[in-house]
């Protein structure tokens, strides 16, 4: 006959326990791997290829930057941006962000501010173009006219969107002039309203019949 050994009671509500614990510091251990930094590991806030310009900026230079913001600016950080040397250019308040200019020494302090969600480089923004032109077929029709003669001129554009915004600069005639561009106006919606509440209609038009004045030419 087969002997059995019994443990005691005692000895059965330790092991329970012991497994409890190790398997709650796995399951802890798991949870902050997935975090995918460690507990004395602080959020970069940063761009990469900002601390290097600034790294290597002379301390005569400023630097366009961009700064991302998650809360409202602390009496600190406005003591900073008033600061001699800090410019700031814009301020985005629905997109909660500032575009500022300041001295590189300065640029590294921004980590600290909670407030502060990202910092990045204000770089310039450049249509790629190519594919377009050359799908639309405006390579060919180019191709067929002399140098220069494609202006525009005689063309008219309709846009159904959200309205637009008529005293806006860009669709004056030319600089100085008291002209619109704008020939008609119609309401689609029985709002008896062409105005533009929402912006993108604005937007849209002065991209495709404006007169370039906002944007240089």
């Amino acid at each position: 006959m087969k002997r059995t050994t019994r443990l005691p009671l005692t000895w059965i509500s330790l092991l329970l326990v012991f497994s409890l614990c190790c398997g709650i510091i796995i399951t802890d251990n798991a949870h902050a791997a997935s975090n995918g930094r460690g507990e004395g590991e602080k959020h970069q806030k940063l761009a990469q290829d900002l601390r290097d310009l600034a790294s290597s900026a002379g301390s005569d230079q400023t630097l366009k930057v961009i700064i991302q913001l998650n809360d409202t600016i602390s009496g600190q950080l406005n003591g900073l941006l008033r600061s001699n040397g800090v410019k700031v250019k814009k301020n985005f308040d629905s997109l909660n962000a500032l575009a500022v200019e300041l001295p590189p020494s300065v640029v590294e302090s921004l980590n600290q501010f909670e407030e502060i969600e990202y910092v990045s480089v204000d770089s310039e923004v450049r249509p790629f173009g190519g594919h377009v032109s050359r799908t639309t077929g405006a390579d060919n029709v180019r191709s067929m006219a002399p140098s220069g003669a494609l202006d525009g001129s005689g063309i008219g554009i309709a846009i159904i969107d959200s309205g637009i915004y008529p005293a806006h600069v860009a669709f004056l005639e030319a600089a100085g002039s008291s002209k619109s561009r704008i020939v008609k106006s119609v309401d689609f919606t029985g709002e008896n309203r062409t105005d533009d509440p929402y912006g993108h209609g604005t937007h849209v038009a002065s991209a495709a019949a404006g007169n370039g004045l906002v944007a240089g030419g």
